[in-house]
């Protein structure tokens, strides 16, 4: 997913969120990527899984007030480019390790926009989609690749 977001323009981090706004943040704009909710897994067949999953993106982007506290019009502009970009490069987004789906096409659930927190015009969406997971080939496990004598 990191991937998919690398190359938006204006973003200038991608990192994956820890409660970085009650710290100080030397890099904006930036996006957080955090999956807040625990997986919980229904089990397909012995070698697979899936759960439903979300995947919670944080664009945050530094406060321009003008003298009368307005927000500089320009920096809701670029704030919201990134937004829409974020949408257009994770709606649908699935993903696969060239054999296997690791997860379905993601759907945007939640948009939430906060004009000022802490310094930070920050937007977060909610992406879900169901994360899938496999047993490790046992052949590949139990047959080394060199003979040893």
């Amino acid at each position: 997913m990191k991937e998919k977001l690398t190359g938006i323009n204006l973003v200038k981090k991608i990192d994956y969120f820890n409660d970085q706004y009650s710290g100080i943040l030397h890099t904006i704009p930036v996006l957080f990527i955090e999956f807040p909710e625990t997986l919980r897994f229904e089990t397909i067949s012995k070698q697979q899984q899936q759960a439903d999953f979300k995947a919670r993106i944080h664009v945050v982007s530094k406060v321009m007030q003008n003298a009368d506290k307005s927000i500089d019009e320009n920096s809701i502009g670029q704030h919201f480019t990134i937004c829409n970009d974020v949408f257009f490069r994770l709606q649908g987004y699935r993903a696969d390790d060239g054999t296997r789906l690791i997860f379905n096409s993601l759907t945007r659930t939640v948009f939430e926009h906060h004009q000022e927190m802490q310094g930070f015009m920050v937007t977060t969406q909610d992406f879900e989609g169901i994360i899938y997971a496999y047993l490790p080939e046992l052949q590949k496990i139990g047959r080394p690749d060199v003979e040893i004598e």
